[in-house]
């Protein structure tokens, strides 16, 4: 968690295998329901919106003050030490990425100095310095499990199944991504093309699989994330199941999707999918389909923004917020063409708002990229 709002939209996580402390039930987990606690109940409830990040905060409190007095005797019990066996692996580098965001006060790893990158002997040393808070998490995640797993048993001795949700991505500043980044493209981000919805495409911030690499030791970390859900859950819907099999992946500094291209999990042949009824002739089923309202929409302003216009350069036309690119051949132009500014590093800038102004040249010359790029089939 990063402690903010954000932390109640849960295709963010902090964990594809931990549980989420705000829906901890706090007398169940040893919390006393004294006056303290209920009264700070009755005034989060009353509130006509769930302030997430109180909520959080002072569960987090309650549950310290808690496990300062009694947790000893708890993580000393076989119930917690099996539950630690079985959990060991996803859990500790969890327990320590959430000791390290809190310490640093960020959630962002490359920014811990020293331990940006998961090292085991580093992290062992720093453990055995910070023990009492590592056991803080593990102790929060093991009352989770054990309410999760009871409401479970209720759900099930009355006949009811329950389906869990599992996000295809994990976010870029998650204990995953921290204990694991080779199984990840940390330089790319996973999105969706421009289409009806959005001219602009959308950019969901997460990084794509390296298949290849989780494929070397039999797709170990889904069999494990999908075990640990199986304890809980009966039947899956995963979010964007198409992501299995091919996801548009846009580079790491891009801020929308309209640069980024499909990456296919498997290779396929243009014949072996033609055999099986997709013909590939032309671009389609793999070229983005954009319309003239999308083109005006982008080239001309219109819900999404428009064109940012460079009056430094004889054609700079750049989307909104986005960076402008030099042309070794003189000027700049919009790095549409799948960031393709050919010729050398793309030493980039950032353009103001003063740059806006009328140029029809740029804006055709752009309308003529955007076409060849992603045109209709």
């Amino acid at each position: 968690m990063t402690g903010t709002w954000t932390d109640s939209y849960p295709y963010n996580a902090n964990s594809s295998f931990a549980l989420h402390p705000q829906f901890m039930n706090l007398p169940a987990a040893g919390v006393p329901a004294d006056g303290e606690y209920l009264r700070l109940r009755q005034e989060l409830n009353a509130l006509l919106q769930v302030d997430y990040e109180r909520v959080n905060r002072e569960k987090l409190r309650l549950l310290r003050k808690t496990f300062e007095n009694g947790g000893a005797e708890i993580l000393s019990k076989k119930p917690f030490r099996e539950f630690l066996s079985l959990n060991e692996r996803w859990l500790l580098p969890y327990a320590l990425f959430c000791t390290l965001r809190d310490e640093y006060a960020t959630a962002d790893f490359t920014r811990w100095g020293k331990y940006a990158k998961y090292d085991r002997k580093a992290l062992e040393e720093y453990r055995g310095k910070h023990r009492r808070e590592v056991d803080f998490h593990c102790f929060v995640q093991y009352h989770l499990h054990l309410q999760l797993s009871d409401a479970c048993a209720y759900a099930h001795s009355r006949g009811v199944i329950l389906k869990g949700d599992l996000p295809i991505g994990v976010s870029p500043t998650s204990a995953d991504a921290w204990f694991a980044p080779r199984l990840f493209n940390m330089d790319s981000q996973a999105g969706a093309p421009p289409d009806a919805f959005s001219a602009f495409g959308q950019n969901w911030g997460f990084p794509t699989y390296d298949w290849k690499r989780m494929a070397g030791d039999s797709f170990g970390w889904w069999k494990s994330r999908l075990a640990k859900m199986s304890e809980y859950f009966d039947a899956f819907r995963i979010d964007h199941i198409l992501g299995f099999f091919r996801i548009w992946e846009i580079p790491v500094d891009s801020v929308r999707g309209l640069l980024g291209h499909f990456s296919p999990a498997l290779p396929y042949s243009s014949e072996e999918l033609k055999s099986r009824g997709f013909d590939l002739s032309g671009g389609r089923f793999v070229t983005p389909c954009v319309s003239e309202r999308m083109l005006d929409e982008i080239c001309q302003g219109g819900p999404s923004g428009g064109l940012l216009l460079d009056p430094e350069k004889d054609c700079g036309a750049v989307p909104c917020g986005r960076r402008a690119r030099p042309n070794p051949l003189g000027g700049s132009h919009a790095a549409y063409r799948r960031g393709a500014v050919r010729g050398g590093p793309p030493q980039e800038r950032v353009l103001s708002s003063a740059d806006r102004g009328p140029c029809h040249l740029c804006v055709s010359f752009a309308r003529r990229c955007l076409a060849q790029e992603f045109r209709c089939v």
